[in-house]
């Protein structure tokens, strides 16, 4: 049965035989798909110029195997990313989220078509070296979410108050309110954020959009740590390049 016009960014891509890759792909229609690609290393291959990292392609499969290799069959390219243009940062960032989308590629149950729109926009907005950083950090409380540490970054994670709002409670998720705070019995001061600015990139980031405003890099790598931690911490996801990215 072949499978026609999938939409989708290839995030990796292994060697296999001899002139085949296995291609990984975030596709919009049905999520993560390993994808052989037959004679994708030759350069008479139609392929070979679109199996490259981050292309955003228009493909058709002539196997479709969600728990294994599905096969490709043809496609074009939508978008061909230019690595030439891109800061150090930005060429940073997309290690960084290839190799996450990598370490997520058995995740089966989410909204693929919402979570690919914005990885796309993410990627897009970081080759336009739109505020590298703060959509690094937009990424990874995406994927926080759908693996079910939802951050609440716009009220008390305790009573859901908005209002009086004094810091940030790592352990417990969220903002923490005065009320709240006061209440807590034992306190790890050292998990309670209260840069202000911080709170404020955090607030952001509950908001997110492809236009976003803008917090000095102190503010997002401060951010950026505290999310990669949850990724370990909760998730026991180690990125090799996280300690490049800043």
């Amino acid at each position: 049965m072949i499978i026609n016009q999938l939409n989708g960014i290839v995030f990796n891509i292994l060697d296999y035989k001899d002139n085949d890759v296995i291609a990984s792909i975030l596709c919009k229609e049905y999520g993560f798909l390993q994808v052989q690609v037959k004679g994708a290393k030759k350069q008479t291959s139609k392929s070979y110029y679109i199996m490259h990292q981050f292309n955003r392609i228009s493909f058709d499969l002539s196997k479709l195997n969600h728990d294994g290799l599905s096969v490709y069959k043809s496609g074009s390219n939508i978008h061909v990313l230019d690595f030439t243009k891109l800061s150090y940062q930005g060429s940073t960032a997309l290690m960084y989220i290839s190799e996450l989308l990598y370490k997520i590629k058995e995740m089966k149950e989410f909204d693929q078509a919402f979570f690919y729109d914005k990885v796309v926009l993410i990627i897009d907005g970081i080759q336009n070296n739109k505020e590298v950083c703060y959509l690094i950090n937009a990424f990874i409380v995406e994927v926080l979410s759908i693996n079910g540490i939802v951050l609440q970054l716009d009220q008390c994670g305790t009573c859901h108050a908005r209002n009086d709002i004094i810091g940030f409670d790592y352990l417990n998720y969220g903002f923490i309110c005065k009320d709240c705070y006061v209440k807590l019995e034992e306190i790890e001061e050292e998990k309670i954020i209260r840069n202000k600015e911080v709170l404020q990139c955090l607030y952001g980031l509950s908001h997110w959009e492809s236009e976003t405003s803008v917090f000095p890099d102190a503010i997002n790598k401060q951010v950026f740590k505290l999310l990669n931690n949850y990724l370990q911490d909760n998730l026991g996801i180690y990125l090799q390049s996280g300690k490049y990215l800043y």
